[in-house]
């Protein structure tokens, strides 16, 4: 959604995500700061459901949606804890990290298409996430030759297993396509960055940097967040959550929103997304690591 521009040497101020930011005139240019992923849409855009995207196995990109917002999955993870690999089915059990801003503790996921996903089991006191646990799907063998509601003798499972619905790839193209790339592992920072947004596809070409200068200060629960410079126009509502990640499937965390500084006559002058760094999850829940990507 694109905020319109006041005249130079005033303060407005912006609504972001059901917030009200203090926009500010800096010489020739301002800074607008937007949260994408909230449920109100104020620009309305009509958004092609993605099909890759929305069906099993869910991975970094997935669209997700609740009854609050709409969303893009971030990195998948597993449990890493003493008991995880004690059965078959906690060995299967996968967690989406995404952004903190799209839901509450107990909200249910699904995908656009309405494919079940799973709960939000956490969410961070103090930075942009969530966690949803993804239940693993469990499938039945029969004898062979058994016709379930057959005349013959009733079918009786020989072996039962279960499967993870999710794995740890990212999509690297656009909304439809379902092309992916395994998520080696995570960084901090770097150049050659992708955006693999769940609506408006995936967007390449940012690069790290700092804080860009008269930043309005970070909202509630988006302490430390991290600042790319690169294309961002095609980000949209619903791309919150979305993994930052580099060529070799490296991540760097979970997308909050874009920024841009603005001259007067409306041209950018500067522009980048902001995110939450994956690491500051793993230092505040240590019993988790990066799903495999099978």
């Amino acid at each position: 959604m694109t905020p319109s521009i006041g005249s130079i040497g005033s303060i407005d101020r912006l609504r972001v995500g059901g917030r009200v930011l203090a926009r500010a005139r800096i010489g020739l240019a301002v800074v607008v700061l937007t949260i994408v992923g909230v449920a109100v849409v104020v620009v309305p855009r009509a958004a092609a459901v993605p099909q890759a995207r929305d069906a099993e196995p869910f991975m970094a990109g997935t669209t997700v949606r609740s009854y609050r917002s709409r969303c893009t999955a971030g990195p998948v993870l597993m449990d890493n804890s003493i008991l995880s690999g004690i059965t078959e089915y906690r060995r299967s059990v996968r967690f989406i990290l995404t952004a903190g801003h799209c839901g509450q503790v107990g909200d249910h996921f699904t995908t656009t298409s309405g494919v079940d996903v799973g709960d939000v089991i956490w969410k961070s006191a103090s930075h942009d996430f969530l966690l949803i646990r993804v239940e693993p799907r469990l499938d039945r063998g029969v004898a062979p030759g058994c016709v379930p509601g057959g005349s013959t003798l009733p079918c009786v499972a020989i072996s039962s297993h279960y499967y993870p619905r999710a794995v740890g790839r990212v999509f690297t193209g656009g909304p439809l396509q379902s092309e992916s790339v395994a998520v080696g592992g995570w960084t901090l920072s770097g150049s050659s960055i992708c955006v693999s947004a769940g609506f408006s596809g995936t967007v390449c070409g940012h690069t790290s940097t700092p804080t860009p200068a008269d930043m309005p200060p970070d909202g509630p629960n988006q302490q430390d967040t991290a600042y790319t410079r690169g294309p961002a126009d095609t980000i949209v509502e619903g791309d919150s959550g979305a993994p930052l990640y580099a060529f070799n499937g490296n991540v760097f965390g979970v997308l909050i929103g874009k920024w841009g500084r603005v001259q007067s006559d409306g041209s950018h002058v500067m522009r980048g997304v902001h995110y939450t760094p994956v690491s500051l999850f793993f230092a505040e829940q240590s019993g988790y690591a990066l799903a495999p990507p099978e």
